[in-house]
């Protein structure tokens, strides 16, 4: 896989997640005590602990944001991606959710997601995203679809107290180390670019937001570059019969 950084990717000086991906404040939530010693029962304070700068603001209304990360936030539970209702305080599923966006010197376009739930039920991936292009943006964007695939590495476990992956994400001349992570209420995904086909780098900056939120995840902080190869099994995606793996 190769990727090479680049600011001309972004279409707009600032970014904006759409509604659906604003934080909530409404509603009862039962905190899980693992999970609060870990966030600190803020997910926008926790997600900027990662070792990244340069911020993007998120203040504009208009936003390709899911044209570059089609995969953001996009969660599956049962039979079908988790939908976060507008209005959060009537959300049976979703209590709230944050997504914090860089454009680092160092890296380029990444971006950290955290949600919240309000059952520990279990949440994957899909190996498959699709958004159709924004035309605030893009000319004849009807017609331009922006795909991103997933690939499962070595890297993936499931106990009773959290499950976890890495794997490949793909998107148009773009390649990220994507870090998926569940732990009852809680569900976050941490992307970073392939710099220079620098596998040994990017996991390694991984690792550093593995420790600077807290995560202390073994299977992450315990992978080699080796174990980053492309597996060619599909276990860990979401699938409408859910088998274990």
């Amino acid at each position: 896989m190769q990727n090479k950084t680049s600011t001309s990717t972004l279409l707009a000086s600032f970014f904006l997640i759409p509604l659906f991906l604003l934080v909530g404040c409404g509603g009862n939530f039962n905190w899980d005590k693992d999970v609060a010693n870990i966030t600190g029962k803020n997910l926008e304070k926790w997600l900027r602990k990662a070792p990244f700068t340069n911020e993007l603001s998120q203040k504009d209304k208009i936003t390709n944001i899911t044209s570059l990360f089609p995969f953001l936030g996009q969660y599956y539970q049962g039979q079908g991606r988790i939908v976060p209702l507008h209005s959060s305080h009537l959300d049976t599923v979703v209590y709230k959710q944050e997504t914090v966006i860089y454009q680092d010197p160092a890296w380029g376009e990444l971006f950290l997601h955290a949600m919240l739930l309000h059952k520990k039920d279990e949440v994957f991936l899909n190996n498959f995203y699709s958004e159709s292009g924004n035309p605030f943006f893009e000319e004849n964007a009807m017609e331009i679809f922006h795909v991103a695939n997933l690939y499962e590495t070595k890297v993936a476990s499931k106990n009773n107290r959290y499950k976890t992956a890495i794997y490949w994400a793909g998107t148009g001349n773009r390649s990220y180390l994507l870090g998926f992570y569940q732990q009852g209420q809680l569900v976050m995904e941490a992307t970073i670019p392939l710099v220079d086909s620098d596998t040994t780098r990017v996991l390694n900056k991984l690792k550093e937001v593995n420790k600077e939120l807290n995560l202390n995840i073994p299977e992450w902080e315990q992978a080699n570059p080796a174990d980053l190869r492309e597996s060619g099994t599909v276990g860990t995606f979401w699938k409408t019969d859910l088998p274990p793996y």
